[in-house]
């Protein structure tokens, strides 16, 4: 059987490098590949899931939130489905741990194929955020730690605040080349562009 590698949905944009990179020297934008993300959605309210919770030793954040532990981090995405993001590679043994715990109760999927990371950081990042949705992005409305799926640029984004002036955006997969044009774009009102490919020695 032939070995199968996955490729980035940025594949064109990486040039030589091993994963896309651009800078201006105010903004930047630099693709996330080597994570695991894993959707974890309820199947049943009540005793049932909260005991697989607390069987798994997860600690799933409050509304609009995210958590940290040993696995990763878990963003909230609705009152019943939390994206756990994680070291690519570990997501296929934590399903297969967690999956006899949580039985008929909850459903974990490995959806790291079917999206795009984009960390984007700069001190002119909150005016670019504000091109694209009407999301209130000052830190005192949008705190680190934050995150939100909302309208980006015409398409749905999960958005998390990982920093000052730094944030993680998953856009579903087909939308990768899309979003990331539309940002090199938008950014460049803010200082003449200058294109940097890197090489990533992961």
């Amino acid at each position: 059987m032939a070995n199968l590698h996955a490729q980035s949905a940025l594949f064109d944009r990486q040039q030589k490098a091993m994963t896309a990179h651009w800078t201006n020297g105010v903004l930047t934008l630099e693709e996330m590949p080597c994570l695991g993300l894993v959707k974890l959605q309820r199947a049943v309210k009540g005793a049932a899931f909260h005991s697989a919770v607390t069987a798994a030793k997860l600690v799933l954040p409050s509304p609009g939130w995210t958590s940290g532990n040993d696995h990763g981090r878990c963003l909230w995405l609705t009152p019943h489905e939390w994206l756990w993001v994680m070291p690519a590679g570990r997501e296929g043994e934590w399903i297969d741990r967690l999956t006899p715990l949580f039985n008929d109760v909850a459903l974990l999927t490995d959806i790291s194929d079917s999206r795009v990371v984009i960390a984007l950081s700069g001190k002119h990042v909150q005016d670019l955020l504000a091109k694209a949705s009407a999301v209130d992005w000052h830190v005192d409305r949008f705190a680190i730690g934050q995150c939100a799926v909302t309208r980006f640029a015409q398409v749905a984004v999960l958005v998390h605040r990982i920093s000052e002036q730094g944030y993680e955006l998953l856009v579903d997969r087909a939308y990768g080349v899309y979003l990331w044009d539309w940002l090199v774009d938008a950014a460049g009102e803010f200082k003449e562009s200058t294109i940097i490919y890197a090489l990533n020695s992961q």
